[in-house]
């Protein structure tokens, strides 16, 4: 019988971001995620944010202030599955 796969809605704004990105994650089962952030280059930037599953919605506020303008990767994964993949742009 086949599994059905969980809800999940990721958006991150503002896009371009210039200083604070807002990435709002849904989820239909509560779970512990890891997100991380990359360069272009695959290069990991800053250390990996905990979700704790206590919650359906969170929203993770990252600052990307200090960070050149250019295109960014996050990788959303719960046991080193990845769940989710998109990109942000620094202004």
């Amino acid at each position: 019988m086949p599994t059905a796969i969980p809800l999940l809605s990721v958006v991150a704004s503002p896009y371009p971001a210039t200083d604070l990105v807002i990435i709002t994650i849904k989820t239909a089962v509560l779970k512990q995620m890891v997100l991380k952030l990359y360069d272009v280059f695959g290069m990991l930037v800053g250390s990996p944010i905990e979700i704790r599953g206590t919650s359906t919605e969170n929203a993770i506020k990252i600052n990307v202030s200090n960070l050149i303008g250019c295109v960014y990767i996050y990788v959303l994964s719960a046991k080193n599955k990845v769940l989710f993949t998109d990109k942000i742009v620094k202004k």
